[in-house]
């Protein structure tokens, strides 16, 4: 019996899942072929097909060994989380065991990278799908990630998307500051992947929705909801589907509820100008409407409040930095150093502890994480 029933079997099937994906192709519609002209790839092959208890048939032409499986459930199997193309379905976020996923992808399709305190498999495919499918894989498991697309200019050839993650090493990347147990269990909601973000909850269903909480956080409706999902990700909502979620969002978040009830007063009050938490001045013109105020209302603290925060941050670190290190870019709210590798340490504490110390002064109510790495590339953040 292919099927996956027990944790072990489940955890094989993913890993020939994975190797599937990055090596394989369906020649039919019951049998999966192979052709690796690498010795180990062929070992690797071989350990996890005899796992699933499936015998394979070999051939060795020249210096490359072809495998092919004939296993009309195994592929059948296969092709309730891919599609023919080898595209991931979205189910694998909640439904496989995503670090073990992940761990076998490393090993096909992809190349090391070694680091210092821990190693990066960057995987590369032409399938948008998957790259973003396994990028949200890697946030659900704690796992740091990179996804990059490289265009091809040549019509003949398709698109790449790199996605880089953390292979062997620790996971945790986050530094956060004052964070304490509330006590209570509290609701995952989302998880940013690169061309939006998908709702999480732990009851294990997913639903996807455009720009995740900021949705919601600038005031997005139900029916916004529901057209966002269906022209961004293909997701079909129903009404009440998308109301249960804002409704399950503004419980969790009831002083954000509380917020916009007073933003939809001021806007319906004419206000003209909103501040940031540093007092910077936004004016709203007087032929706006009560919507356009309210959007004014409830993105200006947020945005602008952060911009202040990210300002502030720069100038700590520009005054703390020792002399051989410099600030190279900023992005949003990232900040690129440059410094000798003797120093990378003491540079990254300045760093975390000023941005930190940043937010920290403008919003001293709201606990503030910091994610600082030390790497020779960007790309490897």
């Amino acid at each position: 019996m292919v099927r996956p029933k027990t944790d072990a079997r489940m955890d094989a099937f993913t890993r020939t899942l994975a190797m599937v994906v990055a090596d394989g192709y369906f020649s039919s519609p019951r049998c999966v072929r192979f052709g690796f002209s690498k010795q180990r790839k062929v070992d690797r092959c071989l350990k996890l097909l005899g796992e699933l208890g499936l015998t394979p048939r070999i051939s060795i032409s020249g210096r490359v060994t072809s495998i092919s499986v004939t296993n009309e459930e195994w592929v059948e199997t296969l092709l309730s989380w891919i599609t023919i193309r080898k595209d991931l379905s979205w189910r694998c976020v909640t439904e496989l065991p995503t670090d073990v996923y992940l761990d076998e992808a490393g090993y096909w399709d992809s190349y090391l990278i070694r680091g210092t305190a821990r190693d990066r498999a960057l995987f590369s495919t032409t399938s948008k799908q998957t790259a973003e499918v396994m990028q949200a894989m890697a946030a659900t498991s704690g796992v740091p990630s990179l996804l990059r697309h490289e265009p091809r200019t040549n019509e003949k050839h398709s698109d790449i998307w790199n996605l880089s993650y953390v292979h062997d090493g620790p996971t945790t990347w986050r530094a956060s500051w004052n964070l304490k147990p509330t006590g209570r269990r509290e609701r995952v909601w989302c998880v940013q992947v690169p061309s939006g973000a998908i709702l999480i909850r732990r009851n294990g269903k997913v639903c996807v929705q455009g720009n995740c909480n900021f949705g919601l956080l600038y005031g997005q409706s139900a029916p916004g909801l529901v057209r966002y999902a269906a022209t961004s990700y293909g997701v079909t909502m129903t009404g009440d589907q998308a109301t249960d979620i804002r409704l399950a969002f503004f419980r969790s978040y009831s002083r954000l509820r509380q917020w916009h009830g007073l933003s939809h007063q001021q806007a319906e009050a004419g206000v003209t100008e909103v501040r940031t938490r540093a007092g910077r001045r936004r004016l709203i013109p007087s032929t706006a409407t009560d919507w356009e105020r309210f959007t004014a209302l409830v993105n200006t603290p947020v945005q602008g409040g952060t911009a202040d925060g990210m300002k502030h941050a720069l100038i700590l670190i520009d005054q703390r930095l020792p002399k051989s290190a410099r600030i190279v870019s900023t992005v949003h709210d990232e900040v690129v150093v440059e410094c000798h590798e003797d120093t990378a340490e003491q540079c990254r504490e300045i760093i975390t502890t000023a941005m930190v110390e940043a937010m920290a002064a403008l919003f001293p109510e709201v606990p503030v994480e910091v994610e600082a790495n030390i790497c020779n590339t960007w790309a490897e953040k």
